[in-house]
């Protein structure tokens, strides 16, 4: 009698004990993915229809005249774009990004040599990215990205909580290229992404 009692009663400890054990992982648990649900989205809104630029050959200009483009003022001779990058985020105050470009690549492309960018503020008009030349820079000369291999870095930035940044670039064919009568072009598409 004594050891059905005594048993029954070590039954009762010891599914006591695992039930305080299996309790006390859960609640660690859920302590441990409650602090780190951490999560951040990197917005990206343009004015145009799409985040390409695209030049041809038939007009190559001075930094001067590149610098001064108007926003929106896209033909195949030059291009620009005004764009705002923003972000929703879960857990953090504050995130990195980058802006970057990817060349579409065609049989008549343009040599990326002589294909001029300047990226500004698009509210103060600061140049930004590039130090060479008042922010000007040619695209072969732009870092790769540290997102995409294939791709150039336009821009590197930190994003604050309910923030918003506005930016203008400006795509133009250098004044040193020799026009021919062949029409090449030269196309990039934008894109901007978290980096970890």
């Amino acid at each position: 009698m004594k050891s059905i009692k005594y048993r029954s009663k070590l039954f009762i400890f010891l599914v006591s004990l695992i039930v305080v054990f299996i309790s006390a992982i859960l609640f660690c648990l859920s302590i441990y993915f409650s602090n780190n649900d951490k999560s951040a989205t990197v917005v990206f809104s343009y004015s145009s229809n799409d985040l390409k630029l695209r030049i041809d050959n038939s007009s190559p200009i001075t930094d001067e005249l590149g610098k001064s483009i108007d926003i929106g003022d896209n033909h195949l001779k030059n291009a620009s774009l005004k764009f705002s990058v923003s972000a929703s985020m879960t857990g953090y105050e504050k995130i990195d990004y980058e802006i970057y470009a990817k060349e579409v690549n065609n049989l008549n492309s343009i040599s990326s040599d002589y294909v001029k960018l300047y990226l500004t503020e698009s509210n103060t008009n600061r140049s930004l990215g590039s130090t060479v030349n008042s922010g000007i820079t040619t695209f072969n000369k732009l870092r790769t990205s540290a997102i995409d291999p294939g791709a150039k870095r336009i821009y590197r930035g930190t994003l604050k909580k309910n923030e918003v940044q506005d930016f203008a670039i400006r795509m133009w064919l250098a004044d040193t290229y020799t026009v021919s009568n062949e029409k090449r072009t030269f196309q990039i598409n934008l894109y901007v992404k978290v980096i970890d």
